[in-house]
């Protein structure tokens, strides 16, 4: 797997083991993440016991609107 797209999720945050996700994270060429603000998963690479300077992920935070910005906008993975 060469990338990933995160929209409305952390992925480091909802599994049983979010070492793994990370070390998973460390290993994409790029990373997109589309939330209104940075979340576990868009800033992996400075959590404890990552070393920035041995991970190449190109991370890319896209900003997306918060619900209560604009009604009907898509902001989360769970039903409505």
């Amino acid at each position: 797997m060469e990338g990933l797209l995160l929209s409305g999720m952390s992925a480091t945050s909802i599994g049983p083991d979010a070492s793994q996700v990370m070390k998973g994270l460390a290993n994409l060429k790029w990373l997109f993440v589309m939330d209104a603000f940075p979340t576990t998963s868009s800033e992996f690479w400075r959590a404890p016991n990552q070393d920035p300077s041995k991970i190449q992920t190109e991370v890319i935070l896209l900003p997306a609107p918060h619900c209560i910005e604009k009604e009907g906008s898509f902001v989360n993975t769970g039903p409505n």
